[in-house]
This record gives structure tokens, C-alpha cells and sequence, in this order.
């Protein structure tokens, strides 16, 4: 979650234009990098061949859960006004939801946050985790860092 430096911390404005900007490079990046997750560059190679591409399955690229992080994030930016307690209640709503959905390779260290927030007040959500799930939501974060 975001730090607080003041009780009613605001953050900057942030153009519609430059969140749909970030979640379409995240998503094509994801798509990218999909298939090629977890190999290493040579076996990605011998598998895929050097030129990558958004085709994981029959032609098709997907989205992981690093592309709906993102998305949520953004709509929790958007909805929050540049309110930052406003903000962390709108996404833990969206990641709440989003468990809910059962999600395919979800992370430990997601997992056990998002569970917590059911029962824990929000000081106490975070977990500690060596996995990549906050650097899943930082690129569009960048647009309200300044």
C-alpha cells in the first residue's frame, strides 16, 4: 500500500490518457513475456524462437494477473480523486473481488495479503514475501510519484 507522510495526503492528478497508456504497455509486455516466463533465455529461444511475440496459446496472446493488477490499480486511482485512504479502499475492493474469482497462478505473498484484509484492519494487510507482486502494480504508480 502507499505510505502516508500526513494524515490526508494527496497525490498528484493523472490524465485518463496516461493510465490507459501504462495498462496497454503492461498488457502487451505481459503478453510478450508470457510464454517466456520462468525459462531461461535459451530455452525461450529453443522453444519460442528469438522474436517475441503475444501468441501463448493457438495464435492467441493473454494477459496475466501482473495486466489485472494494473487495471485495478488504475481504477482505484481514477475513483480515488487523488485521495490516498480513498485510494487503498478502492483497491483492496477490487483485489477482494478479485480473489473471489479464484485466479489462476496467484502468488503466495498476494494470496496471503488479500486473505488477511478479509480479517485484519488495513495497517496490518501487508505480508512479507520475496515474490514480484508489488512490482506487478509499480509502472503505473510512476504516474502519480513525482
Amino acid at each position: 500500500m502507499l505510505m502516508r507522510t500526513q494524515p490526508e495526503t494527496k497525490m498528484p492528478d493523472v490524465s485518463l490518457d496516461s493510465i490507459h497508456g501504462c495498462i496497454l504497455g503492461t498488457a502487451l509486455g505481459d503478453a510478450v513475456g508470457l510464454k517466456r516466463e520462468g525459462l531461461s533465455r535459451d530455452r525461450a529461444i529453443w522453444l519460442h524462437g528469438d522474436r517475441p511475440s503475444p501468441d501463448l496459446i493457438f495464435g492467441t496472446g493473454f494477459c496475466s494477473d501482473d495486466t489485472e493488477h494494473t487495471v485495478m490499480v488504475g481504477c482505484a486511482l481514477l475513483k480515488s480523486n487523488t485521495d490516498v485512504d480513498q485510494f487503498e479502499k478502492y483497491f483492496v475492493r477490487y483485489l477482494r473481488t478479485w480473489l473471489l474469482t479464484v485466479p489462476a497462478g496467484i502468488g503466495f505473498g498476494t494470496l496471503k495479503a488479500v486473505a488477511k484484509s478479509f480479517f485484519v484492519s488495513r495497517k496490518n494487510y501487508g505480508v512479507f514475501t520475496a515474490g514480484n507482486g508489488p512490482a506487478m502494480r509499480s509502472a503505473i504508480l510512476g504516474l502519480v510519484a513525482k
